[in-house]
C-alpha cells in the first residue's frame, strides 16, 4: 500500500509511511486484517493523494477510513464511475471525500484530499481473506513496509491449534481461553512482511465459510473445501475460455492488469489444455 500524488509541475511523488500497526482477527483460516498506516506530507504544497494497494486475488476490501488530525472520515465503497463522479462534487464543495474504487484484478484505490503541507494523514483499509493451507496448517503473510512495522493478531480457539511459530519475526503469545494473542516483536527476516504458521487437525474434505455484507446489500458467504492430495483426481485436457471486459470503465491500467492476468492463466495450463 502506497499514498503517491502528482504535484502542480507533473511530477508524482509518494509520500512516506512514519508509522504502520496491523489489527488481525483469525478463525479457522479465516481473516480479517485492517491496516493502518500514516503518511507525512514534507512538501511546502497542498496535495491530493491517491492511495494504491494490491490486496491480490483471494483478498476483498471491506472498508476504509483515513483522519483529519483527530477526526475519523469513513469512506464509501462505489462502483469505479460512480466513485469519480461522487468524488469531483464533493471535492468541489469544501469537504473532505474519500471513495473506493477496485481499478483492477485485486487492485483498489482511493483520493485523499486535502493534505496540508507538513501533514501527517492516517489512512486505514479493512481486508477480508482466508490464509494459506500448507501441509497440516495455515501460512498467514501480511505485507508491511518497513522493519518498524506492529502486528498484533487474536487467533481464536474455534478449534485446537498447535506450533503457533513466525519465521518473519520474534512474537509474544498470550494464551487465553478463547484466543492466542500474538504480538510482534523484533524482525527476524530480511523482508518485513509478517508471516504467522501454525498446525490444526488433519480433516480432509472440511468446510470452512466466511460471511459478508456490504451496507445496503445482501450478504454472501464465501466457501471452501480443502480436498486431501491423496485423492486429487487425473484432470483430461480442458477447453479454457477467457473473457475481457473492454468496457470504457477498463480503460488504462485496468485493461493492463487484466491482460497480465489472462497471460497469468495461460502461462499455468498444462500442454494438452486448449
Amino acid at each position: 500500500m502506497r499514498l503517491r500524488t502528482v504535484l502542480a509541475n507533473g511530477d508524482e511523488h509518494a509520500l512516506p509511511v512514519i508509522d504502520e500497526h496491523v489489527e488481525c482477527i483469525v478463525d479457522r483460516g479465516h481473516v480479517d486484517a485492517t491496516f493502518s498506516r500514516t503518511f507525512q506530507n514534507e512538501t511546502k504544497e497542498e496535495l491530493e493523494g491517491v492511495f494504491v494497494t494490491r490486496l491480490g486475488a483471494v483478498a476483498t476490501a471491506t472498508g476504509f477510513s483515513y483522519w483529519n488530525g483527530e477526526q475519523r472520515v469513513v469512506g464509501e465503497m462505489f462502483e469505479r464511475e460512480a466513485a469519480r463522479e461522487v468524488y469531483e462534487a464533493i471535492s468541489g464543495t469544501g469537504r473532505d471525500p474519500g471513495l473506493l474504487e477496485r481499478t483492477g484484478e485485486g487492485q483498489f484505490s482511493f483520493r485523499v484530499a486535502p493534505i496540508h503541507a507538513g501533514e501527517k494523514k492516517r489512512v486505514e483499509l479493512s481486508v477480508s481473506r482466508f490464509s494459506t493451507r500448507v501441509g497440516s496448517g495455515y501460512e498467514l503473510r501480511l505485507p508491511a513496509v518497513s522493519e518498524r512495522s506492529r502486528f498484533h493478531l487474536v487467533v481464536k480457539r474455534t478449534e485446537p491449534l498447535s506450533r503457533l511459530v513466525s519465521t518473519s519475526h520474534e512474537i509474544e503469545i498470550v494464551e487465553r481461553s478463547d484466543a492466542f494473542e500474538i504480538t510482534s516483536k523484533k524482525l527476524l527476516a530480511k523482508s518485513p512482511d509478517f508471516v504467522l504458521r501454525y498446525d490444526v487437525p488433519d480433516e480432509d474434505f472440511r468446510l470452512q465459510a466466511a460471511v459478508h455484507r456490504d451496507p445496503g446489500h445482501q450478504a454472501y458467504v464465501v466457501v471452501r473445501l480443502p480436498a486431501p492430495a491423496s485423492s486429487a483426481p487425473v484432470v483430461g485436457p480442458r477447453d479454457v475460455t477467457l473473457v475481457l471486459d473492454r468496457s470504457g470503465s477498463m480503460s488504462g491500467a485496468p485493461i493492463e492488469a487484466a491482460r497480465r492476468a489472462a497471460i497469468g492463466v495461460i502461462a499455468r495450463l498444462p500442454e494438452n489444455d486448449r
